[in-house]
């Protein structure tokens, strides 16, 4: 299996899903644009319910990591949007 594999790389390869999902990302993440461009793609797929949360100059995972780097409000702000998020999709 390769990292191009459509079940290790969603890029490329958007799909249905009936799964809620919530894309969080970092304006200063790596692969912030990659992260984006997935947002768009399964955003695309009729039917997909997907909202994409972006921390301003945020590094990666800000959700998990927020604290640590020094985003602690950031991170709640992102805890907060995934919660509000969640409840709409209930």
């Amino acid at each position: 299996m390769t990292m191009a594999h459509p079940s290790i790389c969603f890029l490329g390869t958007a799909f249905k899903t009936p799964t809620p999902l919530f894309i969080s990302t970092g304006e200063c993440e790596l692969l912030f644009a990659e992260n984006v461009k997935l947002y768009e793609e399964l955003k695309a797929v009729p039917g997909n319910n997907v909202e994409l949360q972006i921390g301003q100059a945020a590094p990666h995972d800000i959700i998990a990591v927020g604290e640590m780097l020094g985003f602690e409000k950031e991170a709640i702000l992102g805890v907060r949007r995934a919660g509000e998020f969640w409840e709409r999709s209930r």
